[in-house]
């Protein structure tokens, strides 16, 4: 019934504002998918408010038009998304909550490395990446500029921080 009313009031339209319906919803629905910077949104509302301007005769009829086209985009964002939905998990949308520590596992595994020799990977200037026990790790130093392939010391460990110093005495290289 309703959608025979819809149709019977759309066949006194242009062909070019029934273009620009189909257009718009199109244009409408494709920005509900991308995200970006809402470019197809605002066209799609750019297109449909030109439609109501091409198609109504009256305030009245522009009015109706009005409702008639926000009834068909909410029926076509319900449509979409309880039809091609993730089941409640937005693939855009970040979660509120982490389940994990950020750091997790890396307390202990970093306390151990204190005392413990290693390679300079990167110039350490200050900061720069060290191989200690065949793994590499982000280091700082305490200032000292240390070239790549010089032997390195653990003297410190707060929390993700690893503090290296040049472990003088030792050959360079790996």
């Amino acid at each position: 019934m309703f959608f025979e009313m819809v149709l019977e009031y759309l066949a006194g339209w242009n062909v070019l504002s029934v273009v620009l319906l189909v257009a718009g919803l199109g244009l409408v629905t494709a920005e509900m998918f991308l995200p970006g910077f809402g470019v197809f949104g605002v066209a799609g509302i750019g297109a449909l408010i030109a439609c109501i301007v091409l198609s109504s005769t009256t305030v009245g009829h522009a009015l109706v038009t009005f409702v008639i086209i926000m009834c068909i985009v909410v029926l076509l964002g319900y449509v979409i998304f309880k039809n091609f939905g993730t089941n409640g998990k937005s693939r855009i949308v970040l979660k509120d909550v982490i389940a994990s520590k950020s750091n997790e596992g890396g307390d202990e595994e970093l306390a151990e490395l204190c005392g413990k020799a290693g390679v300079a990977r990167t110039a350490l200037r200050p900061v720069g990446k060290a191989l200690i026990d065949g793994k590499q790790y982000d280091v700082v130093t305490g200032g000292e500029f240390i070239q790549p392939g010089e032997a390195i010391e653990v003297t410190l460990v707060k929390g993700l921080r690893v503090e290296v110093r040049r472990l003088e005495g030792a050959p360079d290289g790996e």
